[in-house]
């Protein structure tokens, strides 16, 4: 734990360590929280976790070819694509149905 004095101006200065740890920018928004006496300062900034960046990847494909080289990152970051949300199959495009994914499954569980 890291202690900070209010600053002219009523000001909090963020050490630098924390600012570079949690990537922080100048315009950053933050939310400050009062809760039991005290200051909780969160940020409103999304942090992606793999799982949220996998569905943006599969619900972002045009294409059957880029719908597999997206599937291919996504196996990448870890994840399981039919452990993803499954609103992003889409029942007109066959190349998006689950049963397409099973090659590329089968390659990841063997590897």
């Amino acid at each position: 734990m890291q202690t900070i004095k209010l600053g002219p101006g009523y000001t909090l200065t963020i050490p630098e360590e924390i600012r570079v740890q949690l990537r922080m920018e100048v315009g950053d928004p933050f939310a400050l929280i009062v809760e039991d006496g005290g200051i909780r300062i969160e940020s409103l900034l999304e942090s992606y976790t793999p799982e949220r960046i996998a569905e943006f990847l599969l619900n972002n494909s045009c294409n059957e070819q880029d719908y597999r080289e997206n599937l291919s990152e996504v196996l990448k970051l870890g994840v399981d694509p039919l452990n993803i949300n499954p609103d992003y199959l889409s029942r007109e495009e066959p190349w998006q149905r689950a049963e397409a994914h099973q090659d590329l499954l089968r390659v990841r569980r063997t590897s």
